[in-house]
């Protein structure tokens, strides 16, 4: 009986989406699938930081840049002896996680570029609609005005073609609500943050052009995701510079870390406090990585409770590796995904309505490789990242496969936020 209602609660859903296929069809049939333009803007990524010397024209344009000589380059200031321990791998790796992390907020300039692929699956009894999405970011910080920029882009991945009846129906309406544009500028010193959100998408048959004249601002969102999207972004360094809690930022320690209490979490958080006593947490991924042994001092809270250790460590395992003629470190980590620390920061917005509507949403896995230069930069990121909605939107089990591959520099030119966004 049971299997019955859910074939007629197909039916059902089947005939009101073919009522809206024929509003969208239009719309939908005149969106080309052409692909947005994924080329690397960013002409010092991969590149080791100090290593290289820029030559500019005569219009003070990028024309070229040359490697120093060898007693000129950058020396090494990240030196481990990595172990063979498994819990002393988990360790280390999360220590040159946090080494990136304290640098890209404690540089001058640093950006990144990131290509990214969503491949979701909407399961409706034994029919399956998979929409690939693709998507890049560009992010850049000068961290000496305290300004970051943040733009991300998603479209349907071009020449997609959807299969079987709901996905005949579904497929064009989930391409067409998919794409859409994301930016941020934010000025911390002024406690300035501009919020642009558009759905309005051009093509050209070969590329994606968003039109941010068509401004949704934060046009029915629930207040979380609000609150994100107006308030300044708290990892900004706000210009400060140097050390971190009396040590270097690109020093071969975590010990800059202090415990904060959080009243929504009962718990005391893991950040970084500068030296003017701001605040400063960043991650590369909004998901938290964390390990840690041992009673130290950072295992203390503000109230000198003793942190519960097990309900931070998220790495499961790690590798590391170092590349003696590279001059980097790779690092590769398998998260746990059943912690509630991991996915703090992101399992509600699987949850509530803008995402899959479901309380029971939520993510399945994370995995990340890295590369770090020796001299405590981020070089690359790739991460993987699933998610599991079993009742989305209260019709449909939904899935999805997240990919993510980042390069990062830390020059002048590639910062440049008006080459992005008209500031003011």
């Amino acid at each position: 009986m049971r299997h019955s209602r859910k074939a007629v609660s197909t039916v059902l859903v089947a005939a009101l989406l073919i009522c809206v296929f024929v509003t969208m069809f239009i719309f939908t049939a005149c969106n080309k699938k052409g692909a947005i333009d994924m080329t690397n803007p960013m002409a010092f990524a991969e590149l080791k930081p100090g290593s290289y010397e820029v030559s500019y024209d005569k219009d003070g344009n990028v024309d070229g840049y040359f490697l120093k000589a060898e007693k000129d380059m950058p020396a090494r200031t990240v030196n481990y002896e990595i172990p063979t321990d498994p819990e002393a791998l988990k360790e280390l790796a999360y220590a040159l996680y946090q080494i990136g992390n304290k640098t890209m907020v404690t540089v001058p300039y640093a950006s990144y570029f990131e290509t990214g692929s969503n491949s979701s699956a909407l399961i409706m009894g034994d029919s399956v609609t998979e929409l690939p999405l693709i998507f890049n970011t560009v992010d850049v910080r000068n961290n000496l005005t305290g300004e970051h920029f943040r733009q991300t882009l998603q479209v349907t991945k071009e020449n997609v073609e959807f299969e079987g009846f709901l996905g005949i129906i579904l497929g064009p309406i989930m391409s067409a609500l998919s794409e859409s544009g994301q930016r941020w500028y934010v000025n911390a010193p002024s406690n300035i943050c501009n919020f642009h959100k558009t759905t309005k998408v051009k093509s050209d048959g070969t590329t994606k052009e968003f039109d941010w004249s068509k401004d949704e601002g934060t046009k029915d969102f629930e207040s979380k995701r609000y609150n994100i999207s107006v308030n300044a972004i708290p990892y900004t360094a706000s210009g400060y510079q140097g050390k971190i809690n009396g040590q270097d930022a690109t020093e071969a320690n975590v010990n800059g870390m202090q415990w904060v209490y959080d009243e929504e979490t009962g718990y005391s958080i893991p950040t970084y406090i500068d030296g003017a006593g701001k605040r400063i947490s960043y991650e590369k991924t909004d998901q938290h990585i964390f390990f840690s042994t041992g009673d130290d001092a950072n295992k203390y809270d503000a109230e000198g409770n003793l942190v519960e250790e097990d309900y931070y460590n998220t790495i499961t395992s790690a590798t590391v590796e170092y590349n003696a003629e590279g001059g980097y470190y790779v690092v590769h980590m398998v998260m746990d995904s059943t912690k509630e620390y991991t996915h703090l920061d992101t399992n509600w917005a699987l949850q509530d309505n803008k995402g899959a509507s479901d309380e029971n949403a939520r993510f399945t896995k994370l995995e990340v490789t890295f590369e770090l230069w020796d001299n405590g930069y981020f070089k690359q990121w790739e991460m993987w990242e699933d998610w599991d909605a079993p009742e989305a939107h209260g019709i449909a089990h939904m899935t999805a496969n997240q990919y993510y591959l980042t390069v990062f520099s830390y020059d002048e030119h590639d910062a440049g936020i008006n080459k992005y966004y008209s500031v003011g």
